[in-house]
């Protein structure tokens, strides 16, 4: 169907029905003037726009904005597979203060790879913002110059606004390739859609990712640590203990229950996490590699863990209640009920790390683990497992530089093997 429209025509083409709502689909497009040569234009065009229909493809993105495309997309993405919730908030805060403000409102033909540059570019050089001028940015406000006054929220007083968000200021990488990330798979999934017919993140250049600094404390440092919270806090004492003969990440420790524990043979079962999100409850849920993964202790720490449970028994006992199979190792209620802050075990520790002066931190005891191991001449593929890396390529990439000692055994190897071969046969 050809229409006139007041500077030129309207081709619009009957694409079936929505399969979900039942609401009719159209493909359009509009072609510039009246003329006899407009007029064979449109025709061409309704054939092209038919011959997209014959072949089931949605060419309509020049309707679709940036910020319908990455609602659209996060919604879909937390339901065709596992997602943690740390990275949904993750991407849901680089849509809110990065991509909705600048692109929301933009066509997605009007974006290239120059225009998500510019992006990335703007963002990391002045994205910082405080957190009263996200809200303000949310409800379409701008952000506030520094030593203006302003009211924090309804019926506060007022209050003297320190930075310059206005202007902003420097951000991570790291934040900018979250950007990267939320408007590649985006992309990526409205060519599938029919929505555009490429991909402009594909050809944009995000900051590079810098290498992680890993720089474990060493063994008399840890063993200060581990000392000093045996003796001041136990249960701080048992949970760094376990940090550092596990090399589990603080998640995987806090998600902890009695029932993953097999005193008898000496194992740990390693099979979810406890995270914080923003303005929600404590979250439990699968593990980073979403693997569970078994892990032998040895028997001191089994001593250790059945003390630690005779406290907590004798704890809840005390308060009127039992200690279930299914309680939380460390938790802040008699019964187990409920686990501990992340944030909380993590100051505990700080603290004591500072009132020690050993530099460190609660991550850095999985560090430890993995170049102590790997030093002693345990096998990558056993030190990957223990750590719960999805396979032994990460481990060697980000350890290989703490090799050394196996470095030095093997150039010892080579060197008896020259001296056996040199020897005179009798």
């Amino acid at each position: 169907m050809i229409r006139k429209r007041r500077k030129g025509l309207q081709v619009q083409v009957f694409a079936g029905r929505d399969p979900l709502t039942g609401r009719k689909r159209w493909l359009s497009r509009q072609v510039d003037g009246q003329t006899k040569a407009a007029w064979r234009q449109a025709k061409k065009v309704e054939a092209e726009l038919l011959e997209q229909v014959d072949r089931g493809e949605r060419r309509d993105g020049r309707s679709r904005t940036i910020g319908e495309l990455v609602e659209r997309w996060l919604e879909w993405r937390q339901q065709v597979r596992p997602i943690s919730p740390v990275t949904v908030a993750n991407y849901r805060g680089a849509i809110d203060r990065y991509i909705l403000p600048n692109l929301g409102r933009a066509n997605l033909h009007e974006v290239d790879a120059a225009t998500l540059d510019t992006l990335y570019a703007r963002v990391r050089a002045t994205g910082g913002k405080c957190r009263a001028c996200w809200k303000r940015i949310r409800r379409g406000e701008p952000a506030l110059r520094a030593d203006v006054r302003y009211q924090p929220r309804p019926g506060a007083d007022e209050a003297v606004h320190e930075p310059d968000c206005a202007r902003g200021w420097p951000v991570s990488a790291s934040a900018v390739r979250e950007v990267h990330s939320v408007l590649s798979g985006a992309f990526k999934q409205a060519v599938v859609w029919g929505w555009t017919a490429h991909n402009p993140a594909k050809l944009a250049t995000p900051p590079a990712a810098g290498r992680a600094n890993v720089a474990p404390p060493d063994a008399e440092g840890v063993a200060r640590l581990l000392t000093a919270a045996m003796d001041q806090d136990p249960e701080l004492g048992l949970f760094l203990r376990l940090a550092v003969v596990l090399g589990a990440r603080r998640s995987e420790l806090i998600a902890l229950k009695w029932r993953d524990v097999d005193l008898g043979a000496g194992e740990v079962l390693i099979a979810s996490g406890v995270v914080r999100v923003a303005g929600q409850p404590l979250i439990d849920k699968d593990t980073k590699t979403h693997a569970k993964r078994r892990v032998a202790v040895g028997a001191e720490t089994v001593e250790l863990l059945k003390a630690h449970r005779a406290r907590q028994a004798a704890a809840a006992l005390a308060a009127g209640t039992t200690l279930p199979p299914e309680a939380y190792m460390f938790a802040r209620s008699p019964n187990g009920s409920a686990a501990i802050s992340p944030d909380g075990i993590s100051h505990r520790f700080q603290e004591l790390a500072a009132q020690l002066g050993v530099r460190a931190r609660l991550h850095d005891l999985r560090h430890f683990m993995v170049t102590q191991l790997v030093a002693g001449g345990v096998d990558w593929r056993t030190v990957s497992g223990r750590a719960g890396h999805a396979d032994g390529h990460m481990t060697l990439a980000t350890y290989a530089h703490f090799q050394q000692a196996q470095d030095r055994q093997a150039a010892e190897f080579m060197d008896r093997l020259l001296v056996a071969a040199a020897r005179p046969s009798r």
